[in-house]
């Protein structure tokens, strides 16, 4: 191999590492296939042996560097009961580097709470609140969307919130909460992340542009 060729290959192969760091990109459709290999993965020890659509299994996380979003799911032990009554989920963020002053939207899980994003399960939008050192506020015209499963995936919810909303949080604690107006048990199902790979590394930066001029090079070379 030529001496340019290897810059082309080297080059190519720099590029293709810068675009890869942006991580996976999640898709709110109700539909957990593109979770095959989520940042974290935190299991509900506390619920082990239960069958109730309202008790968590399990929590997912992921980072979608691409479209700057924080992206939740949950698990549940049964399909999801979504008919009338109050039914409400929650996710809480406790976003450490913005602490102040916290309060709780909810009686469980953490009372050190920053952001909550909330769905009213029989129909509503789902939002995003904020504590404002008062009260919590909903945080107009959010960037915010979530999607339940059906079929095979009927135990399935998951979201996504624009991470600028909420501060760009590297290390961060949250959970997933489940009201279901009353009629039985909550549940309430804690995690924690530190994303460290929120924005592009210094060198992944440094290494898109030596991509693309190898690149530039190598088209330089084919026309003369």
């Amino acid at each position: 191999m030529t001496a340019m060729g290897r810059v082309v290959v080297v080059g190519a192969v720099l590029c293709l590492v810068a675009f890869g760091a942006y991580g996976d990109v999640i898709t709110i459709d109700g539909d957990s296939s593109d979770w095959s290999s989520p940042d974290s993965t935190n299991d509900d020890a506390n619920e082990a042996g239960t069958t109730d659509a309202w008790d968590i299994d399990e929590n997912w996380y992921e980072w979608d560097q691409a479209n700057v979003y924080m992206c939740f799911a949950y698990i549940t032990y049964d399909d999801i009961n979504t008919t009338p009554g109050g039914d409400y989920s929650y996710i809480l963020l406790d976003v450490p580097p913005l602490d102040v002053a916290a309060g709780t939207p909810v009686t469980a899980g953490p009372t050190d709470i920053d952001y909550y994003l909330s769905w009213l399960m029989d129909g509503d939008s789902p939002k995003l609140y904020e504590w404002t050192g008062a009260a919590f506020s909903e945080v107009t015209g959010a960037d915010v969307s979530m999607a339940l499963g059906t079929g095979s995936d009927a135990n399935f919810v998951e979201w996504r919130v624009d991470a600028r909303h909420v501060g760009l949080p590297g290390k961060f604690e949250w959970g997933a909460y489940l009201d279901d107006g009353g009629g039985s048990a909550d549940d309430y199902c804690p995690d924690s992340y530190e994303q460290g790979g929120r924005t592009p590394e210094p060198t992944t930066m440094l290494l898109l542009p030596i991509g693309l001029a190898a690149l530039g090079v190598w088209r330089r070379s084919k026309s003369a």
